[in-house]
């Protein structure tokens, strides 16, 4: 299963339990009952169809900032908890998937692809933890994170996780 389907399933699965007419009606309340486009059937019935064959969804994944209580200037390492055999994993700067706000992608424990998100004070810890060096005020905010979990050939599974991160100005001894 591929990254771009997760997400689109993810953003239009809420809706598979509909019938077409109610999909319609929802997406485009002039559309009288009874009648449907080849479009609309098309677009719907595709995630309805593919549900059946995608892998189960995990259990939650929790995003842990050490320290709690990061001060501007210090490190602070965004650890993923409650997950096994992290294989693919997304990190954002903010609450959704963007390419334009992605930090970096890493497959198999590697970084292989770095977008706008990325400062250059990011790097990678243990098991697809986000380490953020010199916490600057641009840094507080919402972290997104999107995995996938399991060994390949076995039952992998599509997770995500959100973090509020806040650091503290630092106080003088």
């Amino acid at each position: 299963m591929s990254f771009a389907r997760w997400a689109w399933r993810r953003k239009c699965g809420h809706m598979s339990h509909l019938s077409v007419n109610q999909r319609d009606r929802l997406t485009d309340p002039s559309r009288e009952p009874g009648t449907e486009s080849k479009t609309s059937r098309l677009v719907w019935d595709a995630p309805a169809l593919a549900v059946a064959s995608w892998p189960q969804v995990a259990k939650a994944i929790h995003l842990v900032p050490e320290p709690a209580n990061p001060r501007l200037g210090q490190s602070v390492t965004i650890s993923v908890r409650d997950t096994q055999y992290p294989y693919i994993c997304f990190w954002f700067r903010g609450n959704t998937f963007n390419q334009n706000r992605m930090i970096f992608q890493v497959e198999v424990g590697r970084v292989v692809a770095r977008r706008g998100g990325f400062t250059g004070r990011e790097s990678l810890g243990k098991d697809c933890a986000l380490v953020i060096q010199n916490l600057q005020p641009s840094d507080n905010g919402e972290f997104y994170l999107i995995v996938q979990e399991g060994r390949p050939g076995q039952n992998q599974r599509w997770s995500d996780a959100l973090v509020r991160l806040h650091s503290e100005e630092s106080r003088p001894e």
